[in-house]
């Protein structure tokens, strides 16, 4: 199963949803982002695929949008806001 995953990590909340191949979201999730942003995407992403009963090796594609897109390391892609 290859999946993608985008987060948006926002000054004050970061949210996380996973898509299938047919672009239905099969899993999401919202945290509080604090001050660490890579910390709040992966604990995002942790939590949605929590949420999804998934597992990380899942995910083939990440995309990062928001304020803090450029801390997410694991991050394929990073996108503006508008873009988006």
């Amino acid at each position: 199963m290859s999946l993608t995953a985008g987060i948006d990590v926002g000054s004050t909340y970061t949210k996380a949803a996973i898509a299938d191949e047919d672009s239905r979201i099969v899993a999401r999730s919202s945290c509080p982002t604090g001050f660490n942003f890579e910390k709040a995407a992966d604990r995002a992403l942790l939590l949605a695929l929590e949420a999804g009963e998934l597992r990380r090796d899942d995910i083939g594609y990440v995309a990062a949008t928001g304020a803090g897109r450029y801390m997410v390391s694991f991050r394929d892609l990073a996108i503006t806001e508008l873009t988006c």
